[in-house]
């Protein structure tokens, strides 16, 4: 199969990803991303490329693509190229003992990819390289962009600006030294909009003594 170098398969690569900012990242949470990534793809090339090269099936994206897809190229080529190399073969019996072997060939190899499938959760990342599935360096920052958190667009992002300067007033407010009942001074007044509002019943020497700690 033609060797298809920019054909990635990957529907979930973002197309425009300037207008975000990070929020959040989860360091183990990649670490360990990106460790199971590179065993899947230990476990494709050590079982995979040889199975591959039984077919005679020449390994690249596009065969990759297609074999964890349903495999209807593969299928195609293989059985196309076995027509091929009994074509000058008359004796029925050769012909027969022949498309037999090649059949359980590749139920092996479905059985191969049956197995595997389950284990690879992380094939949008990877991409064949000179014959081999690998995970570059912008695959592999795409994994550890999975475990970050953005505000996306100019409406998420005003709003993290708004509860970082809600945060910010709470902090000025209280001084590290928040009760554990401090929603008793505020109240949410619903008569319209929803709203936070001061509680006016509480006493603002609580806030003083707060302050002075």
């Amino acid at each position: 199969m033609k060797e298809k170098t920019n054909q990635r398969g990957n529907p979930f690569k973002k197309n425009d990803m300037d207008n975000r900012i990070l929020v959040n990242e989860n360091v183990h949470q990649q670490n360990w991303a990106l460790a199971q990534a590179k065993t899947e793809v230990d476990s494709i090339n050590r079982k995979l490329l040889p199975a591959f090269e039984s077919l005679g099936i020449e390994f690249d994206n596009e065969s990759f693509i297609d074999c964890f897809g349903d495999c209807s190229g593969i299928r195609k080529v293989y059985f196309e190229a076995l027509d091929k190399d009994l074509s000058n073969t008359s004796n029925q019996s050769v012909r027969t003992g022949f498309k037999k072997d090649a059949e359980d060939s590749f139920a092996s190899f479905m059985k191969l990819l049956g197995e595997l499938k389950p284990e690879c959760q992380h094939l949008k990342f990877f991409q064949v390289v000179d014959g081999r599935c690998t995970i570059t360096a912008e695959d592999e920052a795409a994994i550890r962009d999975t475990a970050r958190f953005y505000a996306c667009g100019d409406e998420e992002i005003e709003a993290r600006e708004k509860h970082k300067k809600a945060v910010e007033a709470l902090n000025n407010l209280f001084k590290g030294h928040i009760p554990n009942d401090w929603l008793q001074f505020f109240k949410i007044e619903v008569e319209k909009d929803e709203k936070f509002v001061t509680n006016d019943d509480v006493s603002y020497s609580i806030f003083v003594e707060i302050q002075k700690r």
